[in-house]
């Protein structure tokens, strides 16, 4: 089953060159690429380290399609214009990934494998360049990023494993993803983005997981599929530390209501 890939992009174009590179090397070859540039100052057309790579992407098969912003929408509004505007309806499955990422080469293989069963793939994405421990999956209960509540619906375990890599490569049932994920196509008639969140989109991947979770979609997360992430400071919809903090605790209370 091919699938489209969707990355959303704002003054990442180093990150985003390099994120590209790693998914040109991946085992998984039956995709298309979608990127929406939400407004970046020097639209990503005009750089030409990643339209170096894109044309390379080309070469080797794969479609590309760019929707540019003239005005950012953040993360959220940014993503569903991806959905929206995704030339390859034909494609059965969805693929969202981060632009920060560098990619392991089977990482959209095991995604897509638990997508053509019909439930929503992820993986884990420890942090590129940090001293990091390998986990063993036995302790997550049997359930990857659990998510629990009270009798009246407040958040009592908050789950998340996915930021550390795991001794075990086995598939998982999960709660949510992080960040990144391959849906059947089918999942996107259900749920939607959600409106009204601030442009970092703070808990946004859990608003998906549990309106999918509610419309009767089930997730799996394959341990071994890893995405090495490689924040910064530049980029995105970052700004001061204040204002970031303030956007955060906005969207959580949203969620947690």
């Amino acid at each position: 089953m091919r699938a489209s890939v969707h990355i959303c992009s704002r003054n990442r174009h180093c990150e985003l060159a390099i994120m590209l590179h790693s998914l040109l090397r991946q085992t998984e070859r039956e995709w298309d690429l979608l990127i929406v540039d939400d407004a970046s100052g020097t639209p990503i057309q005009s750089a030409k380290y990643v339209q170096d790579v894109l044309t390379e992407i080309k070469m080797d098969g794969h479609d590309v399609f760019i929707i540019r912003n003239e005005v950012s929408y953040g993360v959220c509004r940014a993503r569903q214009c991806a959905i929206d505007g995704d030339p390859w309806k034909d494609n059965g499955i969805v693929v969202r990934l981060d632009d920060d990422v560098v990619l392991e080469p089977d990482f959209l293989e095991c995604l897509m494998e638990i997508a053509e069963t019909g439930k929503i793939g992820t993986g884990v994405t420890p942090v590129f360049g940090q001293p990091h421990f390998e986990r063993d999956s036995a302790h997550l209960n049997g359930t990857v990023n659990r998510i629990e509540f009270d009798a009246e619906g407040n958040i009592v375990k908050y789950a998340d494993d996915c930021g550390t890599a795991f001794l075990n490569t086995n598939t998982l049932p999960a709660h949510q993803f992080r960040s990144m994920a391959a849906f059947p196509r089918k999942v996107f008639d259900d749920v939607k983005y959600e409106e009204g969140l601030s442009p970092v989109g703070f808990r946004e991947e859990a608003f998906l997981s549990l309106r999918a979770a509610w419309a009767g979609w089930n997730m799996e997360c394959n341990l071994r599929a890893t995405a090495w992430h490689a924040p910064c400071n530049t980029g995105g919809c970052r700004s001061s530390p204040a204002e970031y903090q303030g956007w955060v605790t906005d969207d959580d209370a949203k969620f947690r209501k």
